[in-house]
């Protein structure tokens, strides 16, 4: 189920594109320049949904990862296991995971210009958010 729900989001990410280009598709026969045109629409977008979902899968893991070592630690270490302190944790975890999710992949964005390989920038974005926080989830 896990999976399933990651690749509906992604899927629903695409979809006002689809939309506005699937009736030019319907009206005319598939021909070379159709399929050139279905290859470009799908290496730029389902590239970009796979990278930002990579990027994102890695912070939201690696947020959680460290969120609960650090109420592990803050439970036998100090003594410290109140709802306060974990609600400041994932307040600041949050906080700073978005900070590191965006810099990363505006930072691959700058690399992707640089080669001048075509991809789209909000998908990447937007799947890179949702992914991180379904794998913080835990789905």
């Amino acid at each position: 189920m896990n999976k399933r729900v990651l690749v509906g989001l992604f899927l629903l990410s695409a979809m006002p594109v689809v939309s506005f280009a699937a009736p030019a598709w319907r009206a005319k026969k598939c021909g070379t320049r159709d399929v050139a045109l279905v290859k470009n629409f799908v290496a730029s977008y389902l590239g970009s949904v796979m990278v930002g979902g990579g990027i994102g899968m890695v912070t939201g893991g690696i947020m959680k990862y460290l969120e609960n070592g650090t109420k592990q630690y803050l439970a036998a270490k100090w003594e410290i296991n109140s709802a306060p302190v974990s609600l400041l944790l994932t307040l600041l975890s949050w906080a700073f995971e978005s900070e590191v999710r965006n810099d990363l992949v505006v930072g691959l964005q700058g690399d992707l210009d640089q080669y001048e390989i075509e991809y789209k920038r909000i998908p990447m974005l937007r799947s890179a958010q949702i992914a991180a926080w379904l794998t913080y989830l835990g789905m």
